[in-house]
């Protein structure tokens, strides 16, 4: 997370190490109080945070990421302060550190706000800690570095990591043929490099899909070729089968299982989703179907994501109209969420929604932001400032705090002006936190909220 000129990216407690009884009381007592919020089926918190501009998209390790006055910190699930802003930049906790920047340095917090690993520019760090470890190099060396900040283990000349550690193994490359392979958390290499590709490192069923002269097949964690390259098309093992060659399934031996082959379906297996097309000029509709293709949930909705901690964020198929190439959200309509058996949990209402993460989802709703928890109710509510990618400086800033509370009041019927143009509001639009302006000779429709914007555009956002 962090506010600068150049860029605008927006970004459960665990003790580390022996804690005294007092500490340890302490962690309890939080570790309880999220239990509450996050199961409650009132409104424990509804936070005006109008003073932070910024909080970041997920809740990891009990904490979100904020930023105010141009300097970031971390709050926690009631919106209290933790670590007070005093960054420039921080990224959310993971393996209980979390990195902080002060111009051309970085170190590493832990969630106290102790400086664990003292800020420096000798390296070049990854963002996040992964199985302990996190990468770095310098102009001379790149490796990793443990959660204390001593060097674990340099890369040999010529093989670099290409990503930060999964289940125990990190995707290398050999600069010297361009072929990846693995590597454990020693420096071991389990896979040599001589795969034109790797999954990502995403081992599914303990199987990798690794390509070889434009043929796919699978090896297992210790690099052994489980079965040798030989398909031209394959999927990720599942339950015990992959599809390749986009007809045939195998099993992880590698033989052939009947077309018809099917998996006994337990409560726990994913849904997928699936498209049933409309007609060229009407929206595809979208549904989800078991691991066998056997449809579960009807396709009825507009948009979908996945599930997520069991549930997913659905539009259905009444909450939208039309405008040129435009869609806006009908009033008293937009995302909701359902379960696994297509029960609409939280009613649909959102402008966006997000899928759950850590028992809460952010959403958007009258153009405000806010997370959720499971029951649908407001954890934390904040505004964003608009991303003017040029509104950094004190005076800049100024302005678009400004900006802010204009869109905030704009009235329907009523004239305003605004950078020497004069603008009627001549409608609420089809949410309720819209309004369409209208300007003496030409109506504006853009469907940018006003929050958003980076010129005059005809679509305000008005106060709840």
């Amino acid at each position: 997370m962090k506010i600068s000129k150049s860029s605008n990216s927006l970004k459960l407690f665990v003790l580390i190490g022996i804690c005294g009884l007092s500490a340890c009381g302490q962690n309890a007592a939080n570790e309880q109080r999220i239990r509450e919020v996050l199961n409650s089926d009132t409104v424990l918190i509804q936070k005006d945070s109008s003073n932070v501009w910024y909080v970041g998209k997920t809740f990891q390790d009990g904490m979100f990421s904020f930023c105010r006055n141009q300097k970031c910190g971390f709050i926690d699930i009631e919106g209290r302060e933790v670590i007070a802003p005093q960054y420039d930049e921080v990224k959310d906790f993971s393996d209980g550190l979390a990195r902080v920047e002060q111009g051309r340095q970085v170190g590493f917090i832990d969630k106290t706000g102790k400086m664990v690993i003292p800020f420096s520019d000798k390296y070049e760090y990854g963002y996040v800690f992964r199985d302990g470890l996190i990468s770095f190099k310098s102009d001379s060396e790149s490796g990793f570095m443990d959660k204390t900040g001593q060097i674990a283990f340099l890369m040999p000349q010529g093989i670099s990591a290409t990503e930060h550690f999964k289940n125990g193994l990190v995707k290398i490359r050999n600069h010297g043929n361009g072929k990846y392979g693995l590597m454990d958390t020693k420096g071991n290499i389990v896979a040599p490099t001589q795969y034109d590709m790797l999954s990502d490192n995403n081992f599914s069923d303990g199987l990798l899909r690794v390509s070889r002269d434009d043929l796919w097949g699978y090896i297992d964690k210790t690099g052994k070729e489980v079965i040798v390259p030989q398909y031209r098309f394959a999927d990720n093992f599942e339950y015990g089968r992959a599809r390749v060659e986009h007809t045939k399934y195998i099993d992880k031996t590698g033989k052939e299982l009947p077309l018809n082959h099917q998996i006994e379906i337990s409560a726990d297996m994913p849904l997928k989703s699936f498209r049933k097309y409309r007609g060229r000029h009407e929206h595809d509709l979208w549904g989800f179907e078991d691991i066998n293709g056997k449809e579960v949930i009807p396709a009825q909705y507009i948009d979908v994501e996945g599930f997520s901690e069991g549930l997913s964020a659905v539009l259905p198929d009444n909450s939208t109209i039309r405008i040129g190439l435009s869609n806006i959200i009908k009033e008293g309509t937009g995302f909701g969420y359902i379960d696994k058996t297509g029960n609409m949990v939280i009613a649909p209402q959102f402008s966006k929604a997000e899928p759950f993460n850590n028992g809460l989802a952010r959403v958007s709703k009258h153009g405000r932001e806010f997370f959720i928890n499971k029951q649908g109710k407001t954890v934390i509510r904040f505004f964003e400032l608009p991303d003017f990618n040029h509104f950094y400086t004190p005076d800049e800033l100024m302005r678009a705090t400004k900006l802010m509370n204009d869109c905030a009041n704009i009235k329907v019927g009523q004239t305003y002006k605004k950078d020497g143009f004069s603008f009627k509001v001549e409608s609420v639009a089809m949410e309720k936190a819209q309004a369409i302006v209208k300007e003496s000779k030409t109506q504006y429709q853009a469907p940018t909220p006003c929050m958003d914007i980076r010129e005059i555009v005809g679509v305000w956002n008005i106060a709840d």
